[in-house]
């Protein structure tokens, strides 16, 4: 889990921002908490929000705070948790929340100023339910890319596909659709299917396309893939001929030498 700044109003030292009449937020040094499993991270998290979210009189500052979790059900719980712990600290009890002390004291703020504040941003976070950004990274990322697709070059209604058997078939089927009026395609993928039917290995286009395109999803392979992309199509079969008779080369030589120790 990341806590953090995300409005540019507000004084994040990430940022370097200097403005004072717009500092809303204290600044936030760096901090990392180690912890095991059950020791307590959750509360520490959730105080370490609400410590932000109740800084101010403002009750919708909480939108300026960025919380990112690994998986749904993380992102969910600790939403839950912030919610629960405001109500708790909104409404007159005889035995006082565990956070509340905490709070205070770092605050440096009175009870009654605690529970008005909880109060203000407990009413605003439930009518704005939408605007409280505890989310996965997943999520983040994909909100950051939607906002800025125009000047990415995407369409605007894009969506994420996470079924990679169904992108390497549309991939494949996208590829066998450029072959016609593309000879230097049609004569590469030719060049492949020969090389397959020489080596009495398995013709079929569709498979070999296959498995070569879910090389893509490997991380490994993107630092090659990358290399292969300023190499033309012919420039590529002669590479590939040339290292089709090395190879050859290479296992006649093996072989002889094979023999030598026979």
């Amino acid at each position: 889990m990341k806590l953090g700044c995300k409005d540019s109003k507000l004084n994040c030292p990430a940022e370097g921002f200097k403005n004072k009449q717009l500092s809303y937020l204290p600044l936030m040094p760096f901090k990392i908490y180690r912890s095991s499993a059950g020791s307590g991270k959750t509360f520490t998290l959730v105080k370490e929000y609400l410590r932000l979210a109740l800084s101010s009189d403002r009750p919708d500052l909480y939108r300026a705070i960025l919380a990112i979790t690994f998986t749904n059900k993380a992102a969910e719980e600790m939403k839950s948790r912030v919610i629960e712990v405001l109500n708790d600290l909104s409404l007159p009890s005889d035995k006082e929340h565990a956070m509340a002390g905490l709070l205070r004291k770092e605050l440096g703020v009175t009870e009654e100023v605690l529970t008005a504040r909880a109060q203000q941003t407990l009413k605003h976070m439930l009518h704005h339910y939408s605007d409280i950004s505890i989310s996965t990274i997943d999520h983040f990322t994909h909100n950051v890319i939607r906002t800025f697709a125009q000047d990415l070059g995407l369409s605007i209604n894009f969506e994420v596909e996470l079924d990679t058997e169904r992108i390497t078939q549309a991939i494949v089927v996208a590829l066998l659709e450029r072959m016609e009026g593309n000879p230097a395609l049609t004569d590469a993928l030719i060049d492949v299917v020969r090389s397959q039917i020489d080596d009495e290995k398995s013709w079929s286009i569709d498979d070999l396309l296959k498995k070569f395109a879910s090389t893509l999803f490997n991380e490994e392979s993107r630092f090659h893939l990358e290399k292969l992309k300023s190499i033309e199509l012919t420039e590529f079969k002669q590479l590939r001929q040339k290292l089709r008779i090395e190879l050859k080369e290479t296992a006649e030589r093996l072989k002889a030498h094979g023999k030598e120790f026979n």
